[in-house]
């Protein structure tokens, strides 16, 4: 597994490895990282289904609610990576695999989505005041960790392919060997496939015992962690509904009040 990290790494494209501040690099303070994408595909060579990639499986648009004309979506600076990123940090969290959060750099205006159409009933000047809450990554879902990328370390992808395969060794077995053949020459790994395919008693035979343990806690952490951020998000989309709401009030001859059982309005 070592030798595959460093040939993935080597083999990162610039927009795959980790801003620095000085541009993209293939390790911060010394330590090699490998991008979600890269990992992604190495899955994809392994042969794994697309419900077994988790990063692949998540990477669609964050929301398919539809928007108001001339309101802002406070989504829409989110893109399909952001939600990918997420979701793939969150199962690292939960399984203990070793990994650095890095804030994935954002668009330039240029390729940011057009801007929000206006409407003749809304002032520009109040939807201009509203765009300028959603340029980036609302504060909301940063305190979410939306934004960060999870690079993993060499020792966070050696458990995380080692849970892989050991989690289903004959899936490990099959793709392991594949990976090799995939890869043939590449980085010095020559050597490798002449010595002819991975045997399959190198693999267990069934899951270990601690490694279902392991899967079995890491699930349900993993589902506390979803559902903490599931209440976060619905809090967020709350207030911003709200503010929505607000919005168009301003803007209306419209109103809408809330009332208790006796019709007394709630402030």
């Amino acid at each position: 597994m070592k030798s595959f990290f460093e040939m993935l790494v080597a083999q990162q494209t610039p927009e795959m490895r980790p801003a620095n501040g000085n541009g993209m690099a293939s390790a911060v303070n010394g330590q090699k990282l490998l991008s979600p994408e890269k990992c992604s595909e190495f899955l994809d060579v392994q042969g794994f289904a697309v419900e077994h990639n988790a990063w692949k499986l998540n990477k669609t648009p964050w929301s398919t609610a539809p928007s108001v004309p001339g309101i802002p979506d406070p989504f829409a600076a989110l893109t399909p990576l952001d939600k990918a990123d997420w979701e793939f940090r969150t199962i690292l969290q939960a399984f203990g695999i070793h990994h650095i959060p890095i804030p994935r750099p954002r668009p330039p205006p240029s390729q940011r989505p057009p801007p929000v159409s206006t409407s003749p009933f809304i002032p520009s000047w109040f939807t201009n005041l509203m765009a300028t809450e959603y340029k980036e990554i609302p504060e909301g879902m940063r305190a979410l960790g939306v934004g960060q990328t999870p690079f993993l370390t060499e020792q966070g992808f050696i458990k995380y392919m080692a849970l892989e395969t050991a989690g289903e060794p004959d899936r490990g077995f099959e793709g392991l060997n594949a990976a090799l053949r995939y890869y043939g020459n590449v980085m010095g790994m020559g050597g490798w496939t002449k010595l002819g395919p991975i045997p399959r008693e190198m693999f267990p035979a069934t899951c270990p015992q601690e490694i279902q343990t392991a899967v079995d806690l890491a699930k349900a952490k993993h589902r506390h962690l979803c559902e903490d951020a599931l209440a976060g998000s619905r809090a967020y989309c709350e207030m911003a509904a709200r503010g929505r709401r607000y919005g168009l009030e301003l803007i209306s001859d419209d109103r809408y009040v809330r009332v208790d059982q006796y019709g007394n309005r709630i402030y």
